[in-house]
């Protein structure tokens, strides 16, 4: 397969970066390292669970390393092509699915063995497989799975008798426009509903969402070009510029738990900072689907996943411990992936955990996102689908700042990324 410039760039600035990796066994004992995003506060959860594993495993030696060294999350991605070409990888990759493809086509992460990947297909629910997957392939276990809802203020929407969130996006500018309130200047100082703004994941998720139900998809079957030259995308942003034009729709969604905004869309794992940040006033927050489309009821999901690097050579063990990790030791019991995962709020692809979990992971907040995986659609996984959701996000803030039409700023997102699709899927 073709190697990308990103790659060959990586392989430049090898000396700018090391990470502290030992393959050189202790005795008897196999080391194995597992990278991931994670932040103190929630690696302390899963360390339990590797501990518990080097105990009844004496001659193996799980360590748990922190890859990311940057507040920029796709620095996790540079640093794992990094430390692949320089000889220094982890054993086992926690990754976002939409680097999936790159770090597959650069022969980075390996297929899931047979076994393993029949009891993935068997366990976890089908987006959460299709997010671990690159055209077809098995490339890890999934482990949690986000998507998109309306959030909205039950408080708010009871001061303008409402009782349940808009339906439809036509009454979502209605009801935003009436919860938005001014100061004596004509100033904002509650939005009825804000966007989320900032990074790409905040912009594109929630377009694409939008897109979905308006019956659109992103690519072409054959992924030689991008469809934002349909109606659907059309449609989709001009839904947005409707909430920014007669709604007064904000940016500042954070202003969401401080009660300066009344409705945004966000994924699950905002729960645990909201809760933290609300306290009892978290019982004022309401989860629903959002606003259909042309199409009905849909919504974007993305997942992370377990992968193991090709040049481990502990490849077997490092599957061993995944299946371990995520496998169901007593049929009441969840994994320990799966308390890992309710432990630090995330919902687990895997709908026995989440059964195992109820209590946790059907409560009022996490139930309608579990309900959404039935119609939630997997951000597809493409080649240099980081840079492309870079673009995307770019354009449509164009679009909403007003700097560019909405038609324009798609076409000319459209002109950037069929450029790089032809780079690898061009005839």
């Amino acid at each position: 397969m073709r190697r990308s410039a990103r790659y060959r760039v990586l392989l430049a600035s090898l000396v700018v970066f090391t990470v502290a990796v030992c393959f050189a066994p202790v005795g008897a004992q196999k080391k194995i390292t597992i990278a991931t995003h994670w932040g103190a506060n929630q690696k302390e959860y899963l360390d339990v669970f590797i501990e518990e594993y080097n105990r009844l495993n004496p001659d193996v030696q799980v360590e748990h390393v922190t890859f990311i060294t940057s507040v920029d999350i796709t620095e996790y991605l540079n640093q794992a092509l990094v430390a692949h070409a320089g000889g220094a990888a982890p054993d086992i990759l926690h990754i976002y699915s939409l680097w999936g493809f790159e770090l597959a086509d650069q022969g980075v992460i390996v297929p899931v063995p047979d076994d393993v990947a029949a009891q993935v297909r068997d366990n976890f629910v089908a987006a959460a497989v299709e997010g671990a997957s690159i055209h077809g392939t098995l490339y890890g276990i999934p482990t949690e799975i986000q998507n998109y809802m309306l959030l909205y203020n039950k408080a708010h929407l009871g001061e303008i008798g409402y009782t349940a969130p808009p339906e439809t996006w036509d009454e979502m500018v209605r009801v935003a426009r009436n919860l938005t309130r001014f100061d004596d200047q004509g100033n904002v100082v509650r939005h009825g509903f804000a966007f989320m703004s900032g990074w790409d994941s905040a912009v594109v998720h929630p377009y694409l969402a939008i897109m979905h139900a308006e019956g659109g998809k992103l690519f072409s079957d054959d992924y030689t070009e991008v469809l934002l030259d349909t109606p659907e995308a059309l449609r989709a942003l001009e839904i947005q510029l409707r909430m920014f034009r007669e709604a007064h729709a904000g940016t500042a969604y954070s202003g969401f738990p401080s009660g300066q905004v009344s409705m945004v869309v966000m994924a699950p794992w905002w729960k645990s900072q909201l809760a933290a940040i609300m306290g009892s006033d978290f019982d004022n927050v309401g989860v629903a689907p959002l606003p259909r489309g042309e199409a009905g009821l849909a919504t974007t999901a993305y997942t992370w996943f377990w992968a193991v690097d090709s040049s481990s050579p502990n490849q077997e063990e490092a599957w061993k411990f995944l299946q371990w990790l995520n496998s169901l030791h007593d049929p009441f019991e969840p994994s320990r992936m799966g308390t890992f995962l309710v432990q630090t709020g995330l919902i687990p692809g895997r709908p026995a955990d989440v059964q195992a979990n109820a209590e946790v992971v059907l409560d009022g907040f996490m139930a309608p996102f579990v309900h959404a995986l039935e119609y939630s659609i997997p951000e597809p996984i493409v080649y240099r689908g980081q840079d492309i959701k870079i673009i995307l996000q770019r354009e449509i803030e164009a679009a909403w700042q007003g700097v560019k039409p909405p038609g324009n700023a798609l076409l000319d997102a459209k002109r950037q990324i069929d450029a790089i699709l032809a780079e690898y899927y061009g005839k």
